[in-house]
């Protein structure tokens, strides 16, 4: 972290593409109390949000998954890609938001890899499709 000449602070901000079954694949997983920016497209640049109930959806989803383990800062949903802005939240914050429960902080990354496989699952049995949804990590 550091600050500008006006005062304001500057965060790195790791990009960080993510896909279903990340957490099977993912060399350099989500870091707990760190900034991202995690986005993707649909495979072949097709609609990952068909009609406006997917957008829905994709945020119930998100919430469920994804609450108790980051910050959201800002996303964006369009047509056929998404970006999230959040921090991983500590192991401590987590364990907090769940009210100290005995629960193992599961990684963040198994999170995201639910959350979009989740919602791969939704969408392929809605519109009678099957395999990936999400684009394969091309770079880092």
């Amino acid at each position: 972290m550091s600050q500008d000449p006006k005062g304001l602070t500057i965060r790195r901000i790791a990009t960080f593409r993510v896909w279903e079954n990340s957490y099977h694949d993912h060399t350099s997983p989500l870091l707990f109390d760190q900034y991202y920016h995690i986005f993707n497209r649909g495979n072949n640049r097709e609609n990952i949000f068909i009609e406006e109930r997917n957008y829905r959806y994709f945020l119930e989803l998100y919430a469920h998954h994804i609450n108790s383990i980051a910050d959201t800062y800002a996303y964006c949903l369009l047509h056929n890609h998404f970006h999230l802005l959040v921090r991983i939240k500590s192991k401590a914050e987590i364990h907090a938001y769940r009210d100290l429960e005995a629960q193992k902080v599961s990684s963040p990354s198994l999170q995201f890899g639910n959350l979009f496989n989740a919602y791969t699952k939704a969408i392929n049995q809605a519109y009678q499709r099957t395999g990936s949804l999400f684009q394969s990590l091309l770079d880092g």
